[in-house]
């Protein structure tokens, strides 16, 4: 045997050569990438361990983790970050229950269907200032419509504060973004019911199964895939959440919304302390990092 296998003839691989034309032509589009999204992050973890403002920007001197201190000594920071994960939650959940509710409405057969496919689409597709400014005169304690349909029903007697009061600020910026996100998740969910077989449905009526146990038995498992990238898009969205909050309260009143997001907008826009400013945001990033890989291996371990 060893005789044989000493007088066999091996054939000698090819040597492959390294095609570097594709990544030629990826470059420029990955220094672009790197000039938008990796240089600036770079910048603020460097500027988060110098005592850096606004005034005297250039005068910054290093104190190392010194931000980092004071503001996880700060009681506004732990507020801020119950506030952001009330936000966050609330948003994620009221998004995808409307979201999922519309979508299995318009999965159905009916009239005018396409055209409710169409409108439903309108709170995501309008710019954001244009609808946070109709929003800011509904809920107007003088002239707005809420308050003049509940005076019209009866509940109340004079215009209702809702920006202004604290305990209905934060009330009041949820269902303005749970209004402006449900529609994507409406039609993320709607693309992933088009995506379940019809005969699963049909199998399970002749079966003797009402529509509630298809819902639960059929649709939410055929859902789950495209669940899982929704809610982790919803989730990252809200954490870094500000054009809705900033417009309507701008944090206020009393810092009732003064979510993260908002803190480090004030930090280094209002107060100008930029160091602060970065070391909170690397906080936010840090926060929404750690949730994203936690939610990733929880997915890849419930699929394994």
């Amino acid at each position: 045997m060893n005789n044989k296998v000493k007088g066999m003839v091996v054939a000698k691989l090819p040597h492959r050569k390294i095609n570097w034309i594709p990544y030629i032509f990826l470059f420029p589009i990955l220094f672009m990438l790197g000039g938008i999204f990796i240089y600036p992050i770079c910048v603020a973890i460097r500027l988060s361990f110098y005592n850096a403002q606004m005034a005297s920007f250039s005068n910054a001197k290093y104190i190392g983790l010194q931000n980092y201190w004071n503001i996880l000594h700060d009681p506004f920071f732990w507020s801020s970050l119950k506030l952001t994960l009330i936000y966050s939650v609330c948003t994620v959940i009221g998004s995808y229950v409307v979201g999922l509710f519309l979508a299995v409405m318009l999965n159905n057969r009916f009239k005018g269907r396409a055209f409710a496919r169409a409108i439903i689409v309108l709170p995501w597709a309008i710019p954001d200032l244009a609808a946070l400014l109709i929003w800011g005169w509904m809920f107007d304690p003088q002239y707005g419509i809420l308050n003049y349909l509940l005076w019209s029903a009866g509940i109340v007697q004079q215009g209702f504060s809702w920006l202004s009061n604290t305990s209905m600020a934060m009330p009041s910026i949820l269902i303005v973004t749970i209004w402006k996100w449900f529609p994507f998740s409406a039609l993320i969910l709607l693309a992933g019911l088009q995506s379940i077989p019809q005969d699963l449905y049909e199998a399970a009526y002749i079966d003797g199964a009402n529509r509630i146990q298809c819902f639960f038995n059929i649709t939410l498992p055929g859902l789950r895939a495209v669940s899982k990238i929704l809610l982790l898009l919803l989730s990252v969205w809200s954490f870094g959440s500000f054009v809705i909050i900033y417009i309507l309260t701008g944090g206020g009143p009393a810092r009732a919304t003064e979510t993260l997001s908002i803190q480090v907008y004030m930090k280094a826009f209002r107060f100008g302390q930029v160091g602060e400013a970065d070391a909170l945001g690397m906080f936010l990033l840090l926060i929404a990092l750690v949730f994203s890989i936690v939610y990733f291996k929880f997915i890849l371990k419930e699929e394994s």
